[in-house]
């Protein structure tokens, strides 16, 4: 190989291993009480859709689905979702803890907003998962889709 053949190889390399690792740093500047929300986030979102629609069978169906589309998701995305488990907010009534739910996607919707490009991938999933996790059971019911305009409302409105 040339000295100038070298030299080009090198630098492709050099510039491949810079944008390697800038992505890794990008993912690094959430922390992770931080990653821990947005996982609660995304969580919460499917649960939230799944419990519109009654029935065991129905939530085994919604949860699986809501997991096939999570596991399509963007390696970035994946990156921040996987972790450990994470405890639902805590509240005392099933409003409160919808409420709480739908705060924890606008506050990740918030976080992820530091990084555009995170924020417009994590949205595009949790509308795919929701969507999913609704139609999995007999269809999209009315009950779910007000649901998912909650959940979808949430990620538009990020809170800082």
């Amino acid at each position: 190989m040339g000295v100038a053949a070298h030299h080009s190889y090198a630098a492709g390399r050099q510039h491949l291993w810079i944008a390697c690792c800038r992505d890794e740093a990008d993912h690094m500047s959430y922390t992770d009480p931080e990653k821990d929300l947005i996982r609660r986030g995304a969580l919460g979102a499917m649960s939230l859709v799944a419990q519109a629609d009654p029935g065991f069978i129905a939530l085994f169906k919604e949860s699986a689905a809501g997991s096939k589309a999570l596991a399509s998701a963007p390696d970035s995305i994946k990156e921040l979702l996987t972790g450990g488990m994470v405890a639902p907010p805590q509240a005392t009534s099933k409003d409160g803890l919808k409420a709480a739910m739908l705060a924890d996607v606008s506050t990740a919707a918030g976080i992820l907003g530091r990084e555009p490009a995170d924020l417009a991938a994590f949205s595009d999933v949790i509308a795919a998962v929701v969507a999913a996790v609704a139609d999995a059971s007999k269809g999209t019911s009315a009950n779910e889709q007000t649901v998912i305009d909650d959940v979808l409302n949430a990620l538009n409105s990020p809170a800082v």
